[in-house]
């Protein structure tokens, strides 16, 4: 029903793996910089980012956003970032999904 596209969204640090859909917009962005091979074989700690600005609005080409919110896989938190097209990530570690819901075309 979405007809889901994949996409790159990389911004500075972060890898983005992007679905685009109809109504939604998700991207996983990951920590460059942390892989299972510094963590694991390595013995890297995962570093705690802070203050990463995220834009979408070239992507989003003038959708309008129903909402936007952030997910932390690691510690299962949810934060609601409005109807932003441009924010500021919660400090995570390792990775977030963002998703973002559009409304109509």
């Amino acid at each position: 029903e979405e007809d889901f596209v994949p996409a790159r969204l990389d911004t500075g640090r972060l890898k983005g793996y992007a679905l685009k859909g109809k109504h939604t917009l998700a991207v996983w962005y990951r920590d460059s910089c942390n892989t299972w091979k510094s963590e694991l074989e390595e013995g890297i700690a995962p570093e705690t980012l802070s203050g990463i600005r995220i834009s979408l609005k070239d992507v989003l080409a003038g959708r309008k956003v129903e909402n936007v919110t952030v997910y932390d896989p690691w510690t299962d938190r949810t934060c609601d970032m409005g109807r932003a097209t441009e924010f500021v990530l919660p400090d995570f570690s390792r990775s977030v999904v963002v998703r973002i819901s559009l409304r109509g075309k």
